[in-house]
Parts: structure tokens; C-alpha cells; sequence
């Protein structure tokens, strides 16, 4: 481990909130899969979450890391505060909601970047509620990993999401003291292309780094009828690909499939 990560370890081990940022391949991972495992030899009960579930995988299996939204009941996030606590408190299909918490000395957040004001709040609510009032997340410590330059807060304005940034709760910079800022890439040794994505994710590029972005400009030949992968930044723009390549299958008839769905009213 560099400096930092022995730093941060330290910190976490040692009882204290902090925010663990950096790059990509900084070692936020490694550095974060560390801690849980010496946090576990020391008797705490620790919870990995993620804000996505795809983030989830890339930790071991023996970790059970979960999303965020699952520790806490969150769902799609349609409750407010106090009608979720209700939920959490009393409604059976949440007990083991309100196990987790009550249980959780340690609550590890990856890709925070990605975790909106409203969710932080929610979230810290819920858990000071149901696990101590007096303490903010009921006296859990928290863990805050990922990069604020790469995802930001998915909105949500029809459950009152507005994508405000986690930080700017008024409460963060009292509960997060701690803040540790990973520079060091072990992912890949390439200087040009570190020093390039850490400009262009902060939005500064510099005259060296337009020149390599632009070395990099070249002609891909592609064979006729080849079939190629399209990417697009946004979903309204896959929609529109996908509805234009669809209408143009008209020798296949369109069907229907009804489904017929029966279980329990959960």
C-alpha cells in the first residue's frame, strides 16, 4: 500500500468516518477490500454497499456486498422519510431491513459520487432512527468511497430527486473530517493517458493533452454488411437507434405475448 491507502486504512481501523476519492485505478478498490477485511478480524459487523449492482461484482462473494438501495429499504425511492421508517419499523416484508441495520457497526458506500443529497439524507435518517436517534447514522461508521468527476447523481424528479451532490448536505463536511485523495495509478503506466483522463474528467485540458487525443484520431475500415457496435451517451439516443433498425425488419410480423403473472401480494 502507497502513503494514502495506509493512511485511509489507518484512519478506518482506527474508528473514524472518512471520504476515500482518487482516478480510477488509484486503488480505492484494494485499499477499500483491506479495510473490510481487517474491520472483520477486528469483530465489527461491516456492510459493503454500492450504489449499482454491477459495481457490486467487482468484490468477492465472502464480502456480500449489496446496493445501497437494498441495506436500506430505499426500493425505487418513492417513500419519503417518515413513511419508510414506518415501513422498515413495522411491515414484515422489511425485517431484514431492520436486522442489517440494527446489526451494522461499519457501512461502506462505493461509487458515492453516483449517491444524490436526497439518498445520503434518507439513508442517514433511516439509520439514526432505527439504530441510535441521538447519534447521526444511529452511530454507524461511515465509509465514502469513488470519484465526484466521474458519475454524477442520477435525478429523479418525480420522487423529489433533484441530483444535488451528497456533499452538500449540511451535515457532511462535520461528519466526514476525514477526506483522502488517492493519486498514485497502478491500473496502467501510460503518463499521456493518466494525465489526460484526470484533465478531461475535471474539464481542463491542456495543449498536450489535446494534441494526444488528437494522435489518436484515425480511420477504422470497415468491411460491407460487417456488423458494428454503436455507442451513445444517452438512452433516448439508443431508443431511437433500436425503433429505426426495428422498423426496418418488415418481412417479420410483429407479436404479442400476453403474460399471465400469480404469487403472493408482495
Amino acid at each position: 500500500m502507497d502513503s494514502g491507502q495506509d493512511l485511509a486504512k489507518k484512519l478506518i481501523c482506527n474508528g473514524h468516518n472518512l471520504v476515500l476519492t482518487g482516478q480510477g485505478g488509484t486503488g480505492k478498490t484494494y485499499t477499500i477490500k483491506s479495510c473490510f477485511e481487517q474491520l472483520t478480524l477486528l469483530g465489527k459487523c461491516v456492510q459493503l454497499t454500492c450504489y449499482t449492482g454491477i459495481a457490486c461484482r467487482q468484490y468477492p462473494s465472502s464480502i456480500g456486498a449489496t446496493t445501497l438501495h437494498r441495506f436500506c429499504g430505499l426500493e425505487d425511492g418513492r417513500h419519503n422519510n417518515n413513511d419508510l421508517l414506518n415501513l422498515i419499523s413495522f411491515d414484515e416484508r422489511f425485517i431484514n431491513t431492520k436486522c442489517r441495520i440494527t446489526k451494522t457497526d461499519v457501512l461502506i458506500i462505493d461509487e458515492v459520487s453516483m449517491v444524490s443529497k436526497k439518498i445520503f439524507e434518507q439513508v442517514e435518517f433511516i439509520c439514526r432512527k432505527i439504530k441510535n436517534p441521538a447519534l447521526y447514522f444511529g452511530g454507524i461508521q461511515v465509509v465514502l468511497s469513488g470519484d465526484f468527476f466521474q458519475l454524477p447523481p442520477i435525478r429523479d424528479e418525480l420522487y423529489g430527486d433533484f441530483g444535488h451532490y451528497c456533499f452538500e448536505s449540511n451535515f457532511f463536511i462535520y461528519l466526514f473530517p476525514h477526506r483522502i485523495n488517492l493519486s498514485k495509478i497502478y491500473r496502467q503506466s501510460e503518463t499521456s493517458l493518466s494525465n489526460a483522463v484526470s484533465e478531461l474528467e475535471k474539464g481542463e485540458p491542456s495543449e498536450e493533452t489535446n494534441q494526444f487525443i488528437k494522435s489518436l484520431n484515425r480511420d477504422i475500415e470497415i468491411p460491407d454488411g460487417e456488423p458494428v457496435v454503436k455507442l451513445f451517451s444517452r438512452n433516448l439516443d439508443v431508443d431511437f437507434f433500436n425503433c429505426d433498425k426495428l422498423e426496418t425488419l418488415n418481412e417479420y410480423p410483429l407479436h404479442c405475448f400476453p403474460s399471465k403473472d400469480e404469487g403472493d401480494h408482495f
